[in-house]
């Protein structure tokens, strides 16, 4: 009896180890969230990747256009600009602008010349004497480039322009000047005989003028 009742003891504890566990079982599968519908749901609320992407490209479409309109618009500007740039510069005929006279010329050759930049001022009375030969100054224009190349220290070339000066304008007012500086030119290349008779010339030909009182003045200095 004894045997008996403890194996039907153990039957009973087994039965309700069992039920235990299949009734936990059961409770906790019905708390257990529902996985697979919540997914769909989201799976739901996504855009597909065919109509993800075409938004994209949409989108970077649209904010590329704006910036290869603007990009289009500033190099049509910049074209556009360097146009009226060179339209605005005064094409060069023959060594002067345009828009260039032969007074504007001169003076700004005498500019040059006063502050001592006898290079560039040569080059403009050059100009001048060349594309204005029957112009009232021309003759004034030959005599500043000879000083420019007196002052410059190249006697020989100064020589040549102011003889040449007095061969071309005789009865111009630089021509006594003219005379004086070829016998200073003389001078400073130590011809002295040279000097001297340039320097009588202008004494003989024009004696009231202020070129004849520089002259004996500096054949003072022969003696």
């Amino acid at each position: 009896m004894p045997f008996v009742k403890n194996y039907f003891y153990k039957i009973i504890f087994l039965l309700t180890l069992i039920y235990l566990f299949v009734s936990c079982g059961a409770i906790f599968d019905s708390k257990k969230p529902a996985g697979n519908h919540k997914n769909q749901a989201f799976d739901q609320l996504q855009p597909s990747g065919s109509a993800t992407n075409s938004a994209t490209n949409s989108a970077t479409n649209s904010e590329s256009g704006p910036d290869n309109i603007k990009n289009d618009q500033a190099s049509l500007k910049l074209q556009l600009d360097s146009k009226k740039l060179s339209k605005s510069s005064a094409p060069i005929v023959q060594g002067k602008t345009e828009s260039q006279n032969p007074s504007d010329l001169y003076k700004k050759a005498r500019q040059i010349f006063i502050k001592e930049n006898y290079s560039n001022a040569a080059t403009l009375f050059t100009e001048f004497v060349k594309n204005y030969p029957n112009d009232t100054l021309v003759d004034n224009a030959a005599y500043w480039l000879g000083e420019c190349y007196y002052s410059a220290g190249d006697y020989n070339k100064a020589i040549l322009i102011f003889k040449d000066l007095v061969r071309k304008y005789p009865k111009s007012e630089k021509t006594p000047d003219a005379t004086l500086k070829t016998g200073y030119s003389y001078y400073s290349l130590y011809e002295l005989n040279r000097a001297h008779h340039y320097l009588k010339l202008v004494i003989t030909k024009y004696p009231f003028s202020p070129a004849a009182q520089s002259a004996r003045s500096k054949i003072g200095d022969f003696e």
